[in-house]
């Protein structure tokens, strides 16, 4: 590089610095890689060709990044990217190690007298970060510009006053309100104009400060000077004219040279242009002048494409001209189904020279999407060529597709239009139609007549999803035979792409790089069944085994956990579920509607429950007149705590699948079943309005960055709500108080208050989300043949409550939701598309989805609810049309004979169920492993055991249903003395661990055996 070619004075030794005022220097090794030295207010490195700042730990990698940039130049009033890219002055740099070069040439010459001074990424040089270096404390509100660094006009400012905050988008004004000023920012306008021209450092820490000068300049930043070209490879040449002519292809467009520039460099974006364009113009510069390229060994060779294919290219570019509209609500969708080929397409083509797994904007969606549509009717069009009886070798060649008759015949009649002189353009594209029509929706799908090809393009998806009420559908609600041809396109993808490159359909092009991308698959429905990637779901079936899993569950626990005490209606009408009462007022700790965090978890429903236990000789429960304890089995109680185990298990799919919209596993494991806290509120709640209970959670995972915290409303229907209410209210303090006998010393504080807060707990142990999804997967395995998991039923939630909510919108509810509308838009009259457009944000606000990622992922035309109003009579809507789509009762209804009689039919097989001895013996060991003690000996072991029942051993009469019974009383507690008495379940207590985690599953798969084994014809049970 030449030294006149750079404006700063060169130092060549520390005496030089006395006769040089400028406060940016540079030396003969700085000057060698594009550097320079900025003295004032830092000491700081400064790259003059790009005029940034660069911290001494990222020069190296800022050198790299610039190697063979090609920088936009301001031609006829836009940004635009020359012809052939002219070589960064960073391209001589062969590795790295350049940080040391400079330090050391710096500290030699006497220009710095330390290594430290030379700021950094971690430090600013006054103790602060270099990311708030630019703070007014350092810059004087407007300070003079720093020479070196590149000013930017058109900047922004917070409209706050006494916020110094600049950057260079309306956008990121809005979120710094939201985020730093929240509750303030209604009060202020979206932004204001700076009156002055901002700076940065650099810009991957933008802290952007007001200089002194005027915004109003324009134009573009003075040019650096104009380095010498090096010579270029033949290979390099090739490549620079293709992305010559792809530029030539693409319209510049008009927008602010520097503000527009560098914002979309500080965004990373390698073709801004292409964000702003136009997707009609870029199409309608699809014309008979684009010229494809193929390169051979060291030369260029240009070959215009065959006129047949020029007119193909013409029909598609008018069809999608058409749809651009519904091409451009649909991109996302769009990209999807390109990404799932993962197929990188390297032709010498220049409207396919694209990356398909990597298109982002509208603009290059369709780009991408256009390109391979043309590309696959061509190859089709010459594969039916190939396929005509006339064509040598039609029996051995071109076996890649497998096409019916009617297919061929409509591939020839197209081919034969677009090899007419004069394009007929309404015969051509009704043709174009027609054969898009017979090849991706034949009207004939029986298995001998089918002509789904093994790799199918993805041609007109879009065009075709068009409903007669002009609302498009996404496509996860597409066709049979479109989700066929897009499963087997993603798998088929690698081998067929070779396939046919290997035919010949392209002379001369080299093979494409095929690229494995894992992607989610798509859905789709076809009537009531939908099919996945992994099988197929019935809607009629998944209702029915959702029904019979409640029945079962039911039978569980009326069988298992209330020891045959009662039926669950029994137990409903018995503690007046149906009338329960909920301060949702009260922010009292410990308060609960379920559950109450009070000492020995007392609460009048356990205790009765508990009497009953005893009256009844369950458990081995009795009282002990000589010591006034409550003795028990200690056998009997460790099965009981893993059948609570396993009956939570089973539970937790039900109230997932049945609360609505789901949210997410993250929020679920939040639920807090009592105020942990004075002035917070729980999350498990009893609705007055729905006659049922549920969850009102306040967690939304992208509160942090919106500043929005929306409270969403879950509710089950009464009865799984009812089975969760006793979980808490009778189950859940014997549970705890047995189970932290289980736990290590140090532990048992923690489990405690866990358990009196926390709504997925069992064993002693805190669920996790793997707990979450190994319980959906194994109910989903069981009963339907598919492996969900909480992200695959959530996608299965979105397209159910897409085909199948139906709200209706009467009395309050009606204007519930046009109050909402009213804040929205000034209108009197609200028609139901509008009020369905803002339900259909309702649902995806439940399940935690912003409007645009619904938009884009599921085709949801949505309005914005926010968090203007309460949502919770717009969340009871769909609630209520979420348990009427299910086939379940939102209220409290009895069983109906047939039901009940099922249900009779569980409950027996459950009342047979019994540990085996080798349970019993894992049981023992499990007890033994987790308490940390050594194993005994056997003889030793079953002496010591005689002689503890001998002391302990009481006996009490025989009852109607059992014989006499023995039973082993643990001591009463730690450091109490025998014969104290304890409230309520206090003295529960146990003297030996009990079973652990790997048994109670080894259980839970004895249970399945068992269920399989005594399933009855006709009446098919679901394993647990």
């Amino acid at each position: 590089m030449e030294p006149s070619s750079c404006p700063f004075p060169l130092i060549s030794c520390a005496d030089d610095l006395n006769t040089v005022g400028g406060d940016v220097i540079t030396t003969s090794c700085l000057l060698s890689y594009g550097l320079c030295l900025l003295r004032r207010p830092f000491t700081i490195l400064l790259c003059w060709r790009c005029k940034d700042a660069i911290p001494l730990n990222c020069v190296d990698k800022h050198l790299k990044s610039e190697k063979w940039g090609r920088t936009m130049v301001w031609q006829n009033g836009a940004w635009a990217r020359p012809a052939l890219g002219t070589p960064s002055p960073h391209v001589a740099i062969k590795g790295g190690h350049v940080a040391e070069t400079v330090k050391a040439n710096l500290v030699e010459l006497g220009i710095i007298k330390e290594e430290g001074e030379l700021m950094t990424a971690k430090d600013d040089g006054t103790g602060g970060k270099f990311r708030e270096a630019a703070v007014p404390q350092c810059f004087p509100n407007p300070s003079p510009p720093l020479p070196g660094l590149r000013l930017y006009t058109d900047a922004f400012q917070c409209p706050v006053p006494e916020c110094s905050y600049w950057c260079l988008s309306k956008d990121t004004v809005k979120k710094h309100r939201q985020k730093y000023h929240n509750g303030q920012h209604a009060l202020y306008p979206g932004y204001k104009v700076s009156d002055h021209p901002v700076q940065c450092l650099y810009s991957n820490y933008a802290r952007y400060f007001p200089v002194q000068g005027s915004a109003q300049t324009s134009g573009p930043l003075p040019a650096p000077e104009e380095v010498p070209l090096v010579r270029l490879s033949p290979a390099d040449l090739i490549e620079h004219q293709r992305q010559a002519m792809l530029c030539s292809l693409v319209p510049q467009v008009a927008s602010q040279p520097e503000a527009d520039y560098y914002r979309h460099l500080k965004d990373r974006r390698l073709q801004p242009y292409l964000e702003s364009s136009k997707i009609e113009g870029w199409l309608s510069r699809w014309d008979d002048r684009a010229e494809v390229f193929h390169a051979r060994q060291d030369h260029l060779d240009l070959k215009r494409p065959p006129p047949a294919f020029v007119n193909l290219r013409r029909l598609v570019v008018l069809v999608f001209l058409e749809n651009t509209a519904l091409l451009e609500k649909t991109h996302h969708n769009i990209q999807l189904m390109l990404t799932n080929s993962g197929l990188v397409f390297d032709t010498p083509c220049a409207d396919l020279h694209c990356s398909l797994h990597i298109t982002r904007s509208r603009a290059r969606t369709i780009q991408a999407y256009s390109a391979y549509e043309v590309h696959m009717l061509w190859v089709l069009c010459q594969h039916a060529l190939a396929k005509r009886p006339s064509a040598p070798g039609s029996k051995t060649r071109w076996d890649v597709f497998q096409l019916a008759a009617e297919q061929l015949r409509w591939l020839l009649e197209l081919h034969k239009i677009l090899e007419a002189k004069v394009l007929d353009e309404a015969a051509g594209k009704a043709a174009l139609r027609q054969a898009v029509a017979a090849l991706y929706f034949p009207k004939d799908l029986s298995p001998g007549n089918t002509s789904v090809f093994d790799f199918p393009p993805v041609a007109y998806i879009i065009t075709t999803i068009i409903d007669r009420d002009g609302a498009y559908i996404h496509p996860h609600l597409m066709t049979p035979g479109i989700a066929k041809l897009s499963y087997s396109f993603r798998v088929h993808a690698n081998w067929q792409i070779a396939q046919l490159h290997r035919a010949a359909c392209t002379p001369g092009a080299p093979e494409p790089q095929v690229e494995n991308v894992v992607r989610e698959g798509l859905s789709w429905w076809s009537g009531d069944v939908l099919h996945t990637e992994d099988g197929e779901i019935s809607l009629a079936t998944f209702r029915s085994k959702l029904w019979q899993s409640a029945l079962e569950i039911e039978a569980f626990y009326e069988s298992r956990i209330f020891m045959g005490l009662g039926s669950l209606d029994d137990f409903i009408k018995l503690f007046g579920v149906t009338e329960l009462v909920d301060d949702l007022n009260n922010s009292e700790k410990g308060f609960g509607v379920s559950h109450e965090n009070r000492p020995g978890h007392k609460n009048e429903e356990f205790s009765l429950f508990l009497q009953m236990l005893v009256d009844g000789g369950h458990l081995g429960f009795a009282y002990n007149d000589t010591r006034s304890q409550l003795v028990y089995d200690v056998d009997a109680m460790d099965t009981w705590l893993a059948d609570v185990d396993l009956a939570l298990r089973m539970l937790y799919p039900l109230i997932h699948f049945t609360q609505g919209p789901p949210g997410r596993g993250t929020e679920e494991l939040t639920l807090q079943i009592t105020n942990p806290e004075r002035g917070v509120k729980r999350n498990v709640i009893w609705d007055p309005i729905m006659q049922t209970g549920g969850f009102n959670c306040d967690y939304q995972k992208t509160s942090a960055r919106v500043g929005v915290l929306s409270n969403i409303l879950r509710l089950v229907p009464f009865r799984i709500f009812s089975i969760a209410h006793f979980h808490m209210r009778i189950v859940r303090p014997m549970e705890a108080t047995y189970a932290l006998m289980k736990v290590k010393q140090n532990q048992r504080i923690t489990i405690s208050a866990a358990y009196s807060t926390q709504f997925y707990i069992s064993n002693g142990r805190l669920w996790t989300t793997e707990d979450l999804s190994t319980s959906i997967a194994n109910w989903s395995q069981r009963a339907l043949g598919v492996t969900w998991t909480l992200r695959s039923f959530r996608h299965f939630s979105a397209l159910f409550a897409r085909k199948e909510l139906q709200f209706e919108f009467t009395g309050p509810e009606v204007e519930s939701v046009d109050k909402a509308l009213d804040i929205m838009q000034a209108k009197e009259k609200k028609s139901q598309v509008e009020r369905l457009r803002y339900m259909n944000g309702i649902v995806d606000t439940m399940r935690g989805h912003s409007p645009g990622v619904a938009g884009t992922h599921y085709g949801r035309e949505v309005a914005d609810g926010g968090a203007r109003v309460d949502h919770r009579a717009q969340q009871r809507v769909v609630i209520r049309a979420y348990h009427k789509a299910l086939g379940l009762s939102t209220t409290y209804r009895p069983l109906g004979d047939e039901d009940a009689a099922r249900k009779e039919k569980y409950r027996e097989r459950f009342d047979k169920l019994v540990l085996s001895e080798e349970d019993e013996e894992s049981k023992w060991e499990g007890a033994r492993n987790r308490t940390g003690k050594k194993k005994k000996n056997k003889k030793k072991e079953k002496n010591e055991k005689n002689e503890k029942n001998k002391q302990n051993k009481t006996c009490r009469p025989p009852s109607a249903k059992q014989g006499p019974t023995c039973r082993k009383s643990g001591p009463v507690a730690q450091g109490q003395e025998p014969g104290a008495e304890r409230e309520g379940i206090g003295a529960l207590v146990s003297a030996v661990a009990g079973m652990s985690i790997e048994v109670a599953a080894g259980v839970r798969d004895r249970y399945d055996s068992e269920l399989s084994e005594s399933s009855e014809d006709g009446d098919e049970a679901i394993p647990l």
